[in-house]
């Protein structure tokens, strides 16, 4: 049960970022699988957005997790980052390069 209220909780992430003027949804969402999902933060970026969190991996830890959708909200790619331990993002931006720089926390490196 916990994993549904998870993925709810992304989707309207999702919604909130893409209305324009909060009347209007651009498009609706689900990510993830029968793990616990969440989003912390979505950012505006190039043609679409990004949404950083965290998600459980096959182990019962949390790995961060980085999603970038396009205007459409189809997934272009995802990237996970962790090991042995907690770890999630906390928030992401955009750089002038056309990257993004992620912050958060860790329990797997340098814990």
């Amino acid at each position: 049960m916990a994993a549904k209220r998870t993925r709810k909780l992304l989707v309207w992430a999702l919604c909130l970022h893409t209305l324009p003027v909060f009347s209007q949804t651009t498009f609706q969402k689900t990510f993830g699988g029968p793990g616990n999902e969440v989003a912390t933060w979505v950012a505006e970026a190039d043609n679409g957005c990004v949404v950083a969190g965290h998600v459980t991996n096959t182990s019962g830890n949390q790995d961060a997790l980085l999603i970038k959708l396009d205007a459409s909200g189809n997934s272009i790619w995802q990237k996970r980052f962790g090991a042995g331990q907690a770890d999630a993002f906390n928030s992401v931006v955009p750089t002038p390069d056309g990257g993004f720089l992620a912050a958060g926390e860790t329990r797997s490196f340098g814990a």
